[in-house]
């Protein structure tokens, strides 16, 4: 049997390199398309998201004054933060907050709080057709009831909640069809009664909630529409302006 020649076991090694260097190229230009930042292509405009984070402080604002007064209408501190009409939301929303308010009512507040304050972040944009979900990032900072012998000692409680809200077309304007935690936890959040200890998957708890990349990182063409929509919000997400300076990070 003849043997190979030295040039064509040359030639063979050489092209089993190549290709295996450009399998290995091909892995990695892979690998880089797998993990390159997502980009959110955004096309609602400030005017919408304004309308929309206006719509989350009211839906936020009727169950967290909740925590602070079995009263609110008629506690001088709270009695101005907005709250949403049944109309801003679907009916299913609607009904839905009307049962954790009345449940918020029903357990009562602590006592310990005499006014608070909500900041929102919008952390995403996603848009399905007509409907448009932002995720938000909420933060509550309730300002405690003076305290100390003379009463003069201040201190601060906060709870920050994350979730899903969805928004429908209808006409002119922008309503509020869905809220949804991101997670239930070992314990759910104060304003939300309804909510069992690790629920997920129901009509209040997302089943699948984001990765942890997609929960921390903030694309930056949403945090350039979120900053320019939150400035035409001013003294919609708390009682007052000096509320929000004294009590927000």
């Amino acid at each position: 049997m003849k043997l190979p020649s030295k040039k064509k076991i040359a030639i063979t090694a050489f092209t089993i390199a190549a290709l295996g260097l450009l399998t290995l190229v091909g892995v990695l230009v892979v690998v880089r398309i797998t993990h390159r930042p997502k980009i959110t292509i955004v096309t609602i405009s400030v005017d919408d998201l304004a309308e929309m984070k206006t719509l989350v402080h009211k839906y936020l604002n009727e169950r967290r004054r909740v925590n602070v007064s079995p009263d609110p209408q008629n506690n001088p501190n709270i009695a101005g933060a907005p709250v949403i009409d049944p109309a801003e939301m679907s009916p299913d929303l609607a009904a839905r907050q009307k049962e954790d308010v009345e449940k918020l009512l029903a357990r009562g507040s602590s006592g310990v709080f005499d006014d608070f304050a909500i900041y929102t972040r919008v952390k995403d944009v996603y848009e399905n057709g007509d409907d448009v979900v932002l995720h938000i990032s909420a933060l509550t900072s309730f300002h405690n009831v003076p305290i100390g012998p003379d009463g003069d000692l201040d201190n601060y409680s906060s709870e920050v909640v994350e979730r899903y809200f969805t928004f429908a077309r209808e006409g002119n304007r922008w309503i509020l069809t869905d809220a949804k935690l991101i997670f239930g936890g070992a314990m759910p959040p104060s304003d939300e009664p309804s909510v069992e200890p690790f629920e997920e998957g129901s009509s209040r708890v997302l089943a699948n909630p984001p990765p942890f990349r997609e929960i921390t990182m903030i694309p930056k063409e949403v945090k350039r529409l979120d900053e320019a929509a939150t400035k035409k919000i001013a003294n919609k997400w708390a009682i007052d302006e000096k509320t929000m300076d004294d009590l927000s990070p």
